[in-house]
């Protein structure tokens, strides 16, 4: 049995969920009307999922290139000579026809390609070496230091950015230069702890109307990571708010560009931002953009993530964890990731810390 259909490609909205299962499958009642079950025999189980698994385009090109094999396809599967081609999993259907595999999440985006020309080693779960954009009860999250960080442990993360609200934020609790400076001590004096898992300092600081930061120079300098992020769009227009977003993108502090567009899913439209214009701005100055992995956010798009890693500009897959479990949330990172064919090398936090240090160093000094 297996997951298929949109779920199975990573789509952002998905209002079914599909299941291919082998054999007789007795069920005890009705399905809910969101779910969709495809039987199959074990031997055309391959097919099958490749077949619900979507979209139509890649099944119809896949298809395609098995009748110009002589292959019959049916809803048995692949037929040969009227006897059936043994499927029992997918990668069989593409290795029968010389085809790459191609990863489910990478289906919208164009058709197969022939084995001899595979496409590149796509970012995975266990690449993510840790994550950067994470609150504790010092601002709004609901666990403190000691248990974000074993959260992150036990997760396989090496490092966890602490990036509480700044000042701005006041209904979340913002922090002011004198409670990060406190907090950076006792960062401080947990990784003297020698942990698996080490704790960077940092800030969420807001974009302020015109583009500057609310946090002081002198208190960001002493900052690991500093996420740059608007939480009050103040009705600004596209011209305006892309302005502001450049700006903040050429702060020398500024690492990484927090939840771009603003949006959230089923709830709130994206910001008129000129999001091309944000990229061009982060390509020259050297700030990475953020894939914010929470599930009502995904910002940026896989589009838009996509057009980040033509333009060279590195993409953090963030969390935005406020709580031990929302370390979770890298998972749909990484998926989204992958529909935008992002590979290790694009990932920011792929990186391991001493480079990552050494990167965030150099972005500070412009």
């Amino acid at each position: 049995m297996a997951v298929a259909g949109p779920l199975r490609r990573g789509a952002e909205l998905v209002t079914e969920v599909v299941v291919v299962a082998a054999g007789d499958l007795q069920s005890t009642g009705p399905f809910p009307d969101a779910l969709r079950l495809v039987r199959a025999s074990p031997e055309a189980f391959g097919w099958a999922l490749l077949e619900a698994t979507g979209p139509d385009r890649f099944v119809d090109a896949v298809r395609a290139c098995a009748e110009a094999r002589g292959l019959a396809v049916t809803r048995d599967g692949l037929l040969e000579a009227g006897s059936t081609v043994a499927t029992f999993e997918e990668d069989d259907v593409f290795e029968r026809l010389d085809l790459w595999p191609t990863p489910p999440e990478r289906r919208d985006s164009g058709a197969p390609v022939p084995r001899a020309t595979p496409g590149p080693r796509l970012i995975r779960r266990g690449d993510l070496q840790g994550a950067l954009h994470n609150h504790t009860t010092a601002s709004d999250g609901t666990a403190d230091l000691r248990t974000m960080r074993a959260a992150a442990a036990a997760r396989g993360l090496r490092y966890l950015g602490i990036s509480e609200h700044s000042e701005a934020a006041h209904y979340a609790g913002g922090l002011d230069g004198a409670r990060l400076h406190a907090q950076a001590e006792e960062i401080e004096a947990l990784n003297a702890e020698e942990h698996r898992c080490a704790l960077l300092t940092g800030v969420e600081s807001d974009i302020l109307e015109d583009g500057r930061l609310d946090t002081p120079d002198d208190v960001l300098a002493t900052l690991d990571c500093v996420i740059a992020s608007v939480h009050r769009r103040h009705g600004q227009g596209r011209e305006a708010i892309t302005a502001r977003m450049v700006r903040a993108a050429h702060h020398p502090k500024a690492a990484v560009i927090g939840h771009p567009t603003g949006r959230l899913l089923l709830g709130r439209a994206p910001t008129e931002l000129d999001v091309e214009a944000l990229l061009e701005a982060c390509a020259a100055s050297g700030c990475a953009v953020e894939l914010n992995a929470n599930p009502q956010r995904l910002d940026l798009n896989a589009r838009y993530v996509s057009m980040a890693k033509e333009r060279g500009v590195l993409v953090s897959i963030a969390a935005d964890a406020h709580a031990p479990g929302e370390l979770d949330h890298l998972d749909h990172g990484v998926t989204l990731a992958r529909r935008a064919g992002l590979r290790p090398a694009d990932v920011l936090n792929a990186r391991p810390l001493e480079v990552l240090r050494g990167w965030l160093a150099a972005r500070a000094l412009g």
